[in-house]
């Protein structure tokens, strides 16, 4: 069994989180899990990695202690990103490329447009302030929420609880505790 397997996928995860965390070792070719450690210790992963002699491949995310747990099981381990760590880096790399490249808003005035005179203007003006871009709906609700934060610090001030400022502005009770 262990001959068989040359690629893996290392991974941590919680046993209870934030306190308890373990290693899963997973056969990429079958997708099938192979081991759970109650560890994520460079020293107890490095000696796993050492069973399996005929490892070609690891992939993990980003962490060093794995890193160093692969390098001393075996150096001749290509070590690659796993998939989301790997589309994640692609799409970040690619946000901040079409960020720094294309303006956050781009308006085209209707004097600009080559319908103008043409009895199209209407259309412009019809359809304008209807379109679903992100920054439009991104200021539309920081809007909504500055009113709802104002109508909490003024029913605050009024003397009204925190649960009847719940009831009143439609939002949670733990929220109306988030408001200074």
């Amino acid at each position: 069994m262990k001959e068989k397997i040359t690629k893996i996928c290392i991974d941590d995860f919680a046993f209870k989180k934030r306190r308890t965390y373990g290693t899963i070792m997973i056969d990429i070719d079958t997708h099938r899990i192979i081991d759970l450690l109650p560890s994520r210790e460079i020293r107890d992963v490095a000696e796993w990695l050492s069973s399996f002699p005929n490892l070609e491949i690891v992939s993990r995310d980003g962490s060093v202690s794995y890193n160093s747990a692969v390098n001393q099981a075996n150096a001749d381990i290509i070590q690659i990103s796993d998939r989301f760590h790997l589309l994640k880096g692609l799409t970040d790399a690619a946000k901040t490329v079409i960020t720094f490249l294309v303006a956050a808003n781009i308006g085209i005035p209707v004097s600009a447009s080559h319908y103008e005179g043409k009895g199209t203007a209407d259309y412009w003006e019809k359809e304008y302030g209807k379109e679903k871009f992100p920054t439009r709906e991104h200021t539309v609700n920081c809007e909504k929420k500055k009113r709802v934060i104002e109508k909490v610090l003024k029913l605050t001030k009024q003397g009204w609880t925190r649960t009847r400022i719940a009831e009143e502005t439609g939002i949670s009770y733990t929220t109306v505790t988030m408001v200074p």
